[in-house]
């Protein structure tokens, strides 16, 4: 009877130490999960101000040259890709791309140059 007893208590441990510990690694998991989430958003933030400092840097040149034509623009070691559409006349639609490992950020940008008046900015992910 006594053999009994302890066999049905080292099985209930064994139960509740099991249902412990898969408690804890769900736990563990989510708090990974969160984290990975916040250091993704961290690069998207990075990406964002990457674009627009090659935005910034697009209308520093165009101020200066009007009929400036480039396909990228660098900052120090990074880079975006720039499209630039001719609408006639001073009217342009540039298209600015940001791509580093999975985080693409882009901004559509429509402006006059000469002088230079942004009319919208949009900005896509």
């Amino acid at each position: 009877m006594k053999d009994e007893r302890g066999a049905i208590l080292l099985f209930l441990m064994l139960v509740i130490t099991g249902a412990s510990l898969a408690a804890l690694l769900a736990l563990s998991l989510g708090g990974i999960d969160a984290f990975r989430t916040a250091v993704e958003e961290e690069g998207v933030f990075e990406e964002q101000a990457v674009v627009f400092g090659c935005f910034d840097e697009l209308l520093i040149q165009l101020v200066g040259d009007p009929d400036f034509l480039t396909t990228s623009i660098s900052i120090g070691s990074t880079s975006c890709d720039v499209l630039i559409t001719n609408l006639g006349g001073t009217s342009r639609t540039i298209t600015i791309t940001r791509t580093n490992q999975n985080i693409t950020r882009r901004l559509e940008v429509d402006l006059t140059v000469d002088p230079v008046v942004v009319t919208a900015v949009r900005e896509e992910m």
